[in-house]
């Protein structure tokens, strides 16, 4: 990926790297990445509800996960091509 300099420019590349992830092949990894954004949904769902704030950084923690592996993911993808 290019070097961002700009803010639009970090836009951009966030948005071409959720577009390559969504491009992947459905295979083990990003089949795994949905169940964790899922997992990290219902997580700080059920932690707001609940006003649980152990539960809410649990959420978020698979939210970074989720970001590694979407990026990992949208690299791979970006190499093949």
């Amino acid at each position: 990926m290019p070097p961002v300099t700009k803010t639009l420019d970090f836009i951009n590349v966030v948005i071409i790297k959720e577009l390559l992830w969504l491009k992947a092949k459905l295979n083990s990894v990003k089949i795994f990445s949905i169940m964790i954004i899922y997992a990290a949904v219902m997580g700080v769902g059920i932690g707001l509800w609940n006003h649980n704030f152990i539960i809410i950084v649990l959420g978020f923690l698979l939210f970074i996960l989720f970001n590694l592996l979407m990026n990992y993911i949208a690299d791979k993808e970006f190499k093949n091509k």
